[in-house]
């Protein structure tokens, strides 16, 4: 009589090791993963432009910037010398148009600036004006 015990104890052992092998895993139950934080600027690929008008300051140099043929659209336009206008977001790895315009007269106020801003990259563009001034000519 031992050794039936015996024998039916190990062959519920076996039965219950091999049922429990060939059961399916939970449905429902998924791994917990987390994610790395992956920065905005890296995922739409953009950068930061800002600007400065670098003239002196108590001048009356006030000026417009233009980015890609557009005027920005500022706070308080034009750029006061000594003011600061940014970070505008902008579409990395390719090049852009700055120029930075006397308000007075339209004219360009420094030469035409084309940067590449590299993505996550920050640019801040100057001008301090008088290089290409042809009102004073």
């Amino acid at each position: 009589m031992k050794n039936a015990c015996l024998v039916l104890l190990v062959v519920a052992v076996i039965v219950l090791l091999g049922f429990r092998a060939e059961r399916p895993a939970p449905v429902g139950i998924v791994p917990a993963v987390v994610a790395a934080a992956v920065e905005p600027c890296r995922v739409n690929r953009t950068a930061t432009l800002s600007f400065v008008n670098a003239a002196a300051v108590g001048s009356s140099e006030a000026m417009n910037v233009e980015l890609n043929g557009s005027r920005l659209d500022i706070e308080n336009p034009p750029l006061q010398p000594g003011d600061y206008a940014g970070p505008i977001v902008v579409p990395a790895g390719i090049v852009h148009t700055v120029r930075f315009r006397y308000a007075r007269n339209d004219w360009p106020a420094c030469a035409l600036s084309s940067p590449t801003p590299a993505t996550c990259g920050s640019l801040t563009l100057t001008c301090a004006g008088g290089t290409l001034d042809f009102w004073r000519w």
